[in-house]
């Protein structure tokens, strides 16, 4: 298991921001994918006109994003600021925790329980 932050950057018209969500535990960065984008649309639903898409595009498009560890990591052409536009994802913290590890997070609230 490894232990991720949820990073973000949030563009608007005038300005930005850049942040952590959350620190979440995962075994490899698929699953962190799914951690970060279970939710929330992402780069993946964008780029795909979903209906002409077939399964193919969308594993090639989920892939590109999980190589580059999230949108926000991406060259993704920016556009239609008024209300903002958040790129959401993630970065490897500290690999191989151990359950003991991971208690001490629990306890200390570092991460949810339930995750």
């Amino acid at each position: 298991m490894n232990l991720y932050k949820e990073v973000f950057t949030h563009y608007s018209q005038k300005d930005s921001e850049t942040g952590i969500t959350k620190y979440f535990i995962a075994v490899d960065d698929e699953e962190a994918y799914s951690m970060v984008y279970e939710y929330s649309p992402c780069y993946v639903d964008s780029a795909i006109d979903d209906g002409d898409a077939d399964e193919n595009s969308k594993a090639k498009a989920i892939k590109e994003v999980v190589e580059a560890r999230g949108e926000i990591n991406m060259e993704i052409e920016l556009y239609d600021l008024y209300y903002g536009v958040t790129h959401k994802g993630w970065e490897l913290v500290t690999e191989n925790i151990t359950d003991s590890d991971t208690s001490h997070l629990i306890r200390l609230g570092v991460i949810n329980s339930n995750e």
